[in-house]
């Protein structure tokens, strides 16, 4: 299904494996990756917390901009239309 997707759409297959390293926090890169995750998450929240506190919505706003949490619904997207297993013991 997804072949038929690539090949219509002329998604050059060169790109797969960068995409597949860039949303998959696995390998050796894969504590770095989940560090600057968790960082940037905390970061997110304890600005948000703040804006909801001060009632700034463009702090709120800010908060949502620098979190991270694109990434993860990008990659259970590409898991979903691959239909790669998701879960505890899946690999990416």
């Amino acid at each position: 299904m997804y072949q038929e997707f690539i090949r219509d759409n002329r998604f050059d297959m060169a790109y797969l494996p960068f995409l597949q390293k860039t949303l998959c926090f696995e390998g050796e890169c894969a504590r770095s990756g989940l560090l600057n995750y968790v960082v940037l998450l905390t970061m997110a929240g304890i600005i948000a917390t703040y804006g909801v506190i001060a009632g700034s919505t463009a702090t709120v706003i800010g908060a949502m901009i620098i979190s991270p949490l694109m990434t993860p619904i990008m990659a259970t997207t590409l898991a979903i239309v691959w239909e790669i297993p998701i879960g505890l013991d899946a690999q990416c």
